[in-house]
């Protein structure tokens, strides 16, 4: 026998069932997408339907759908107002209330950039390698270069420090801003 499956929201506090989703799901993965949203995606049981949509928590109803290609990317929040979206030769910056594509850089782009490696993001910068030894960041909301400071890409971000992986030697640094 089939067991109807649907997401359900739940208050954090009592445990109480807050909203539930009308139609059966399938494989879905439900992420953070910011302060007040979640990433839902997976396939409908209605014969394998994609989704992949921006959830406001509370209530269960969409508030975007994430745009097409992205659905087996992760798209980490960068904990200020962007979605991080990156894989081996893509990167592309969400808004993390909308779901609205800022921008995105791919690789063989007619300009001549391409998709750097993604290590981090943090507050509206996307620290990145674009090879062993070249350190890059980017603005998060337009894709623009910042300037990088130090020649090395964070693995991990906070408002204190950033944690670099040198060989097998993890090093902290002092952030700025």
């Amino acid at each position: 026998m089939y067991k109807r499956q649907q997401l359900v929201g739940t208050d954090p506090a009592t445990g109480k069932e807050k909203w539930r989703t009308e139609k059966n799901i399938g494989d879905t993965t439900v992420e953070s997408a910011g302060p007040s949203l979640v990433r839902v995606r997976g396939y409908a049981g209605d014969g394998g339907t994609r989704f992949d949509q921006l959830l406001k928590p509370g209530t269960g109803k969409v508030q975007a759908d994430v745009p097409e290609g992205l659905d087996n990317l992760s798209c980490p929040f960068d904990q200020a107002k962007t979605l991080v979206c990156t894989s081996q030769n893509r990167l592309v910056a969400l808004d993390s209330t909308s779901g609205k594509e800022l921008w995105r850089l791919e690789d063989d782009q007619a300009d001549g950039r391409f998709a750097p490696d993604v290590t981090a993001s943090w507050h509206g910068r996307i620290y990145a390698r674009t090879s062993s030894t070249t350190a890059v960041v980017l603005d998060a909301r337009t894709g623009k270069d910042r300037p990088a400071g130090l020649d090395v890409a964070p693995v991990l971000v906070n408002d204190y420090q950033g944690l670099v992986l040198v060989g097998r030697e993890l090093l902290a640094y002092p952030t700025r801003g």
